[in-house]
Formats: structure tokens, C-alpha cells, sequence
């Protein structure tokens, strides 16, 4: 997940008061962010003096979770967690981890549930986190989510126990509940938040919710668990907006959408009323009179890849693919793009049940 970020962005989980910004006197901790590992020394009869400057690099602890490198001292002024060995040795890598009413300015930092890796015994009300920006060449936060449990929304697909809620500026970010990774019982959460500079390869476009730099990968609707796609109960969230967006690469000049398997795809109408044996028809539309008005994947340019039994019958190509099933597609339209769309209703007559998506994609050769 990608934010915009010229300001001070908050990170808040609600389950079922701001904290003061802190200010750290860390010495020649300013210097050593732009500095290098230099180790001069000047030997007589008597002395022996050695000269360290320690860079605050992004560093990879043994277990391969991502700190930054600092002397064994400054992570522990910090607060933080040293886990392995940096620049040659002379630093550690210190993994930043922050919780509720917690400020970081740290290129990476951990958010996490104050029980983690236990989950939240009782609700907690809010639990926010205060980011503010390392310097003034930040330009967006990335949000990596690697584990995420709230409370599944109601009916209606609203987030209306717990949330995930992001204030940046003037970024549009919808509420986020339910499950983004494995099966768990109660709240639990753990996000890596990542400052990304304005002149960074991994900038994302503006407009890119969710950017993606392989030529092959699979994207997935917030909250979808493929595990529990026959529960007769809604997992699609209600009132989502927000752009997809995949870097393209030199020497590729179109992309391919396609359905995961037959099980992982349902946008609109009802999959409980299938009858059994009965396969789903995909649906598509090009116009604000054709179908899939409400919740609906929008593909610019996008040319049907199976035109068996799709609804509207014959049709070829399509912007817009909802119902329960996808027919693939592909797009020559770059920068390659999908976008999201969820009404507000998820409840309505006939359009019950939904579970969301999962896509693979691959870039084509030209």
C-alpha cells in the first residue's frame, strides 16, 4: 500500500489521543545518517585513537527481517531491538518496533498490537501511531502488511468494529478490516512502515494505492482469504475506490489478467444461489447503460480473453468485469492499471455473498 506523504501521517487500529511528537538528541547520530563506516587511527608511544561514523542504512538482521544499522548504544537509546551485525561489524542492526500512541521518524519502522505476537485479549479502542518524516525529500509511506486481523465486516461490507484507518494529507485510503493474512482468533496486527524518498526507484505513481514491479504476480482484494471462499457471509468491503498500478518494464508491451482457479472470483450477484454444477457467467461492461455498475474491476482497454457464455454475449472486449467469474483480459494500455470499485451497499437484494478476487497477472513480450 502506497501514501502520498508531505506531512505527518497517523496509523490507527481501532478494536471494538495523540501522542507528543518526541524529540531525540542523538549526538553525532545526524551525522552518521549520511556518513560511511571510516576507521582512521593515530599511533605514538602512548595512544591509540580510532574514528567510527556509523551510517543509518537499512541493514537485514540473520533472520532476514529489515532494521537499520546503528552503534549498539544508539539502538538502545532508541529503543530498539538489536538483531545482528552491520557495517562490518561495528554496528547493529537494530529493528525499530512501535505501538499505540508511539511517534517514529525512522526510514523503517514495525507497527504492532501492544500483546504482539499474541492477540488483543479485549478492545482496545484506538491504537494510533504517529509517523513523521525522516527529512524533507519523503515523499510517500509504504505499508506492508504482513499480518493483519480485525473483525470481518457486517452485511453491508462495512468496517464497523475494527478498522485500519491512515490519515496522509489529502490521500484517499479506505478502512481496512478482516483477514490480510492466515486465520486468527481476536485482534492482531504487525505493519511494516516504509518512508520512501521523491526521487527513489520504488516510488510509486500518484494514484497507486497498490504498486507492483514484477512482470509476473498475483494481486488480491483486501480482506479475500481463498480458504474461505464458500462461507455464505460477506468478505467484499464496502466503499473501496483505489488504483492498481504495475510498473512497466522495457521490452514488455501488454498485460494478461487471469483468474487464480475457478473459486476466486465474486464481485456481484449471490454465489450461494448457484445451483450445484452450475458454472458462473462472467460479466462485463463498457458504458454507464451496460453492466457492472455498482462492484466492478475496471481495466482500461481491456480485451476478453475467454468470450465463452460472457453476458453480454458477444462481446470482445470490456473495461469493466464484475459477477462471479473472470474471463481474463488483457491490456496494451500502459501504464497498466486496474481499479477497484465497491459501492456502498453489499448487502442489496441479490447481491449478497461476495468474497472479492484474486488475479495473477503476467507481462507479455512484445
Amino acid at each position: 500500500m502506497r501514501l502520498p506523504m508531505k506531512c505527518m501521517v497517523f496509523l490507527a487500529c481501532w478494536a471494538s489521543a495523540l501522542a507528543t511528537p518526541a524529540k531525540i538528541e542523538d549526538g553525532d547520530l545526524g551525522a552518521a545518517r549520511t556518513g560511511s563506516v571510516v576507521d582512521s587511527s593515530h599511533r605514538d608511544s602512548r595512544l591509540l585513537f580510532a574514528f567510527i561514523t556509523i551510517a543509518a542504512e537499512v541493514c537485514s538482521s540473520p533472520g532476514g527481517k529489515s532494521g537499520i544499522c546503528y552503534s549498539s548504544a544508539d539502538c538502545t537509546t532508541l529503543s530498539g531491538t538489536p538483531d545482528g551485525t552491520c557495517a562490518k561489524g561495528f554496528g547493529v542492526c537494530c529493528l525499530i518496533t512501535r505501538t499505540c500512541e508511539q511517534v517514529s521518524a525512522f526510514q523503517e519502522t514495525t507497527f504492532v498490537n501492544p500483546n504482539y505476537p499474541s492477540t488483543e485479549p479485549a478492545a482496545l479502542g484506538s491504537c494510533r501511531l504517529r509517523i513523521t518524516p525522516l527529512n524533507d525529500n519523503i515523499c510517500q509511506l509504504r505499508l506492508d502488511l504482513e499480518e493483519f486481523t480485525l473483525s470481518q465486516p457486517n452485511p453491508e461490507g462495512e468496517c464497523d468494529r475494527d478498522f485500519l484507518q491512515v490519515v496522509a494529507g489529502s490521500s484517499n485510503v479506505p478502512q481496512i478490516c478482516g483477514d490480510n493474512t492466515g486465520q486468527h482468533l481476536g485482534s492482531k496486527w504487525k505493519i511494516k512502515v516504509t518512508q520512501i524518498e521523491c526521487n527513489s526507484a520504488d516510488r510509486a505513481p500518484s494514484g497507486c494505492l497498490q504498486y507492483f514491479t514484477s512482470t509476473t504476480g498475483t494481486i488480491t482484494s483486501f480482506n479475500f482469504n481463498p480458504a474461505r471462499v464458500s462461507t455464505a457471509a460477506t468478505r467484499q468491503l464496502a466503499d473501496q475506490m483505489y488504483g492498481v498500478c504495475i510498473k512497466s518494464q522495457p521490452g514488455y508491451c501488454s498485460i494478461t489478467y487471469t483468474q487464480r482457479d475457478g473459486s476466486t472470483f465474486s464481485l456481484s450477484s449471490d454465489p450461494t444461489a448457484l445451483a450445484p454444477g452450475i458454472l458462473p457467467i462472467p460479466v462485463v461492461g463498457s458504458g454507464v447503460s451496460d453492466g457492472c455498475l455498482d462492484d466492478y474491476l475496471l481495466i482500461p482497454g481491456g480485451v476478453i480473453e475467454d468470450t465463452t457464455n460472457v453476458s453480454p454475449v458477444g462481446s470482445t472486449d470490456a473495461d469493466r468485469y464484475c459477477g462471479l467469474a473472470f474471463p481474463g483480459a488483457t491490456t496494451f494500455v500502459q501504464p497498466f492499471n486496474l481499479f477497484v470499485v465497491t459501492n456502498d451497499d453489499e448487502a442489496a437484494a441479490g447481491d449478497i455473498n461476495n468474497q472479492g478476487f484474486e488475479l495473477t497477472y503476467r507481462m507479455n513480450a512484445c
